[in-house]
């Protein structure tokens, strides 16, 4: 498994390395620019750290930072022990693949019909749909629900998930200026994909052990930071340009 995750973060890596700037440049007609490099790096500072210094100093772009990355991180219990959870339940290895075919069922449809989900609710109010989801699943979660309510808990991921997620992307490229949304991208990446779930994923392990299923109530507590960050950024986001690009 190692092994196969390895083989899969380096041909990740070796695509994007192939992929935007590289076939920019070699099919670009326009010739690179030959003035003085920028004031921060002839003073020996990457651009990229003033971009990350501006976003967090930005109180909305933390608040969204907060809220997608608490929601996205409460999926660690469910990714990590959510198949033990239900086969110490009785489920059987058939019913858990199927649950598991539900969630993506779920997502797959949302992102069908993503574009006209964005424009109905925008990204600020599909965020709080994905806190609001998040809280209720992961809390339902912790009383270990009999099969027949599993079914609409999984297709929940549709929200706490895709939504969440669909929220993220839209968000940043409608609130971050255009030569700022890649370091966005990184810093949101960072957050929901690596330091929040992997933490969650990390505390999880040690109360699986102590409570067993009882464990999600961590994550219910997780969600519910996310939703109250992504109230604040509803009520402060005007839905444009959180500052005017250099």
């Amino acid at each position: 498994m190692i092994g196969c995750l390895l083989a899969g973060v380096v041909a990740t890596a070796a695509c994007a390395w192939a992929l935007p700037e590289r076939a920019n440049r070699q099919s670009s007609s326009v010739p690179p620019a030959t003035g003085p490099a920028p004031a921060a790096s002839r003073a020996g500072t990457p651009a990229g750290w003033h971009e990350v210094r501006r976003l967090v100093s930005t109180p909305v772009f933390l608040g969204f930072l907060v809220a997608a990355g608490a929601v996205q991180g409460a999926h660690g219990m469910f990714y990590a022990f959510g198949a033990l959870a239900w086969q110490a339940q009785g489920i059987s290895t058939v019913w858990i693949g199927a649950l598991w075919a539900v969630a993506i069922a779920g997502e797959v449809l949302l992102f069908a019909y993503s574009s006209r989900v964005v424009s109905r609710w925008g990204p600020a109010t599909l965020l709080v749909a994905a806190g609001c989801a998040s809280l209720v699943r992961w809390a339902l979660m912790a009383a270990s629900p009999s099969l027949p309510l599993l079914v609409p808990l999984q297709l929940l991921h549709a929200l706490t998930y895709g939504a969440s997620h669909l929220a993220a992307m839209h968000f940043i490229s409608r609130a971050v200026p255009e030569g700022a949304q890649g370091t966005a991208q990184a810093l949101y990446a960072t957050m929901a994909m690596g330091v929040v779930i992997g933490g969650a994923t990390l505390a999880s392990g040690r109360l699986y052990a102590e409570i067993g299923a009882e464990a999600y109530f961590a994550m219910a507590a997780l969600a519910a930071i996310g939703l109250a960050a992504a109230l604040f950024v509803r009520a402060r986001w005007s839905g444009g340009l959180l500052f005017a690009p250099k």
